[in-house]
């Protein structure tokens, strides 16, 4: 008798799990229901132009005129940190493995 009782207990606990699964799907459906569009797909929204043309691309600068007109100095100037980083971080002074001086 005890048998039958368990196959009971499991059948019953399967289709009200079912049942219960059932329910909140039709219930989700009421709750969260979408409306119905003409045309699928998403609306996507783009920045009109205000100007008449299309914009020129970018062009790289002619190195050789840029390089004729560069200061030297100028660019000394800027990097003095690099330069007095520079010596302290050569091979003679911090060796990068040890053992190799």
């Amino acid at each position: 008798m005890s048998d039958s009782l368990t196959f009971n207990k499991y059948a019953g606990a399967l289709l009200g799990t079912g049942f219960v699964i059932a329910l909140l799907i039709n219930a989700s459906g009421i709750v969260f229901s979408q409306d119905k569009v003409a045309k699928p797909g998403f609306k996507v929204q783009v920045a009109e132009e205000t100007g008449g043309g299309a914009a020129a691309p970018e062009v790289p600068p002619d190195w050789g005129t840029v390089l004729k007109t560069a200061d030297v100095a100028a660019g000394q100037a800027t990097f003095t940190v690099a330069r007095k980083i520079a010596p302290s971080a050569t091979a003679e002074r911090r060796p990068i493995f040890a053992g190799t001086r």
